[in-house]
């Protein structure tokens, strides 16, 4: 019984300390809530030996535990923020005190039994000694005579059998026979065993020459299966270094030739490059290369980061040495130029220059390769060097370590030294705000990337889809983006995470504390948890994966552009009229035949939009193709369709293909799939993301919901 008060008392504790916001004593409260339960198990619950008043006790903390369990582990599983948080919390405050008190009314109880049946016992508890130590007396008389008895008969002996076994543990099995006077069936017995040791000796001794003989059998049989296992892996490391060369190169090959086709040199180019750092990686088994080799893999490396970051970065080679004599050890330049890219210039907004620097004096070659990135403190610097020399390569870098440990191995007068200072990471002001045609109330969205071509890539997407409702906006890294974001006066903002200086998810913090409706998307090429959780921090409307296919990234601007819309009527139906719209609305009663005459023409022209678009709703159409279509630049026609319609072409579109799809859903012939293609939409996950959006549920469940309603008639 006091073991269950206990239990519940140290449980009460626990769970009042987990509560009050220590969430490191969950532990704890999880043994606490397990040490209760057992002792509620425990608990004596058979009514002839407990009485009536202890079993139903006993059976209300049974009872009321388990209601207990319920609540508290409903009360964890909640969270601060419930609507009856509070409520449920007192519930099981409560519920944990009435379970502590029937605990001590029932040890209370127990304590009673037990003192009333001590009383009726102690009578007999006085007669019990006398009758003890008489019986004693006796029992060991008894036991002696008993004792001297077996001694004789039996214990000499096993005794002696014991040590004739412990010499055979100790594999003696030629020692003297045991010697007993008994003609017993315990005189047989050592008689038996003696032979039994002799026999068994012989038997052992066979068994070990055997033993031996296999052992050298099976040793060569696992020789040789060792042998073989290792050839077949040898012919699978193989197979795998032959095939996977073989498959990249020819790929690139391929890609190379149709970039050639296309008259795509810049691509080829840079197809050429890669192929020759993976050629020079999966084919160079030598230690040492020639300089000139090194210098060139370090060149089509650099080509590829200067296309990926732009102006970011700068090389510059000054080489004074016979580059076509000097061997060098493979593998020497590119890590050190990757290295740092990646920790001096990536980091700083403006980028910066990497230098290669090579001299030969007589029979010594120096080689230094510096760029002006943000460097390292003194702190920093003795830091690296001094994992460098405890061969830390897990926290020294993989690439500089290797490097490191292969200098020092292959030049005993060789060496190795870092250099480096804390710089400042300054930046320069760029400005490059788009403004698109006419201003017919375009939205405008941020493209913030620290790769130009990235860049160019999203702002090309956003042009061929969004070229009448989207003005882009270009930022090449966090800082730029926030600035740009309020200085364009923009309205979405597409963010990439990993950028020098400010990252777009410090940006995007900034954006949102001072524009809290804005729609925020990142496109990023990292998957990281940390990354999404802060993203869900900020409210970003979408987290986007590189690479995007078009049709995601356009249903995601979709929305934010229809959300951007939705905000701007907002505003406008609260604001009051202006003066000048007053007296435009004077001036318009004034001249009720001009405006008649505009409205007659604007229902012509929005007649002949609803007549095109009814009959090529099911193709592949756009603002430009009905534009087109009714002798409209694209301009005009986009101002004229939101004076016709009140609403923007790929809204006005979507939602007559959704009012089409929902009239073939009901139809449960045709499928989901096939509806899709019927109005317009050739990917069908699209199409159901704008059915969604548009009807608030899913082409499916609106089905369903047909069906159902159906059946209710």
């Amino acid at each position: 019984m006091s073991e269950l008060a206990q239990a519940l008392e140290e449980e009460s504790i626990q769970f009042e300390t987990y509560i009050k916001g220590n969430r490191e004593e969950r532990e704890s409260l999880d043994i606490a809530i397990e040490r209760t339960g057992r002792a509620v198990e425990k608990l004596p619950f058979r009514y002839s030996e407990i009485g009536e008043q202890r079993y139903a006790k006993t059976w209300s903390i049974k009872s009321c535990y388990e209601v207990y369990c319920q609540k508290r582990d409903a009360m964890l599983a909640m969270g601060e923020n419930a609507p009856d948080y509070i409520k449920r919390l007192y519930e099981v405050y409560e519920m944990q005190d009435y379970l502590e008190e029937y605990a001590a009314t029932l040890m209370n109880e127990t304590i009673e039994d037990g003192d009333g049946l001590y009383h009726k016992k102690v009578p007999m508890l006085i007669c019990m000694p006398i009758v003890v130590v008489v019986s004693g007396i006796i029992l060991v008389t008894g036991m002696m005579e008993l004792a001297a008895l077996m001694n004789q008969t039996i214990i000499s002996p096993v005794v002696a059998l014991v040590k004739a076994a412990q010499r055979i543990a100790a594999n003696d099995f030629f020692s003297e026979d045991v010697q007993v006077q008994n003609e017993d069936e315990l005189g047989e017995l050592v008689h038996a065993f003696n032979k039994m040791k002799y026999a068994t000796g012989e038997y052992i001794m066979a068994l070990e020459e055997k033993r031996k003989t296999l052992d050298l059998l099976h040793e060569e049989e696992l020789e040789k299966l060792e042998t073989e296992k290792r050839l077949e892996m040898i012919k699978l490391e193989l197979l795998k270094s032959q095939i996977n060369p073989h498959f990249l190169f020819n790929t690139l090959n391929v890609i190379s030739g149709m970039a050639r086709l296309e008259e795509a040199q810049t691509t080829e180019k840079m197809i050429l490059a890669l192929s020759s750092l993976f050629r020079y990686n999966l084919k160079t088994p030598e230690q040492f290369v020639l300089l000139a080799k090194e210098l060139n893999v370090a060149a089509d490396y650099m080509y590829l980061q200067q296309m990926r970051f732009g102006e970011r970065i700068r090389y510059e080679l000054d080489c004074k040495a016979r580059q076509e004599l000097v061997m060098v050890p493979a593998f020497t330049f590119q890590p050190l130029v990757e290295n740092a890219i990646i920790h001096g210039i990536a980091p700083k907004e403006e980028g910066g220059s990497i230098r290669i620097v090579v001299r030969q004096k007589e029979n010594r070659l120096r080689i230094a390769i510096g760029d002006d990135g943000i460097g390292m403190t003194e702190e920093e610097l003795q830091q690296l060097k001094n994992r460098l020399k405890t061969a830390d390569a897990g926290h020294g870098g993989i690439g500089l370590g290797n490097v490191y440990r292969r200098i020092t191995a292959m030049y005993p007068d060789g060496d190795f030294e870092i250099c480096s200072k804390r710089c400042g990471n300054s930046h320069r002001d760029r400005h490059s705000v788009q403004r698109g045609n006419g201003g017919y109330d375009m939205k405008r969205v941020l493209i913030a990337d620290d790769e130009p071509i990235e860049r160019m890539i999203v702002s090309r997407t956003v042009e061929k889809y969004f070229s009448e409702e989207l003005t882009v906006v270009s930022a090449a890294n966090g800082r730029e983006a926030v600035e740009q974001f309020f200085a364009g006066d923009c309205q979405i903002a597409l963010l990439d995470i990993e950028m020098p200086g400010m990252n777009g998810l410090e940006a995007a913090e900034q954006i949102r504390k001072r524009d809290k409706n804005c729609s925020i998307i990142f496109l990023t090429a990292f998957d990281e948890f940390n990354y999404a959780r802060r993203a869900i921090a900020v409210r970003a409307m979408e987290y986007l994966l590189k690479p995007v296919e078009d049709q995601e990234l356009v249903a995601v601007l979709e929305e934010a552009v229809r959300i951007a819309e939705e905000q701007e009527t907002d505003r406008e139906a609260g604001e009051k009229k202006s003066a000048e719209q007053i007296s435009a609305e004077r001036d318009c009663h004034e001249d009720t035949a001009d405006t008649e005459r505009s409205r007659i023409r604007l229902q012509a022209v929005a007649g002949n939009i609803q007549a095109f678009i009814e009959h090529n709703y099911m193709d592949d159409i756009s603002l430009q193709t009905v534009a087109e279509a009714m002798n409209y630049s694209d301009a005009y026609f986009c101002k004229i369709f939101k004076q016709c319609f009140d609403k923007n072409f790929i809204v006005y579109l979507s939602e007559y293909r959704v009012a089409r799809a929902k009239e073939l859903l009901g139809d449960v012939l045709i499928n989901v799939k096939d509806v899709s293609q019927k109005v317009g939409y050739r990917d069908s996950n699209y199409f159901a993301k704008v059915f969604k959006r548009i009807a608030g549920v899913t082409p499916t469940e609106y089905r369903m919901q047909v069906l159902k309603e159906a059946g209710e008639r």
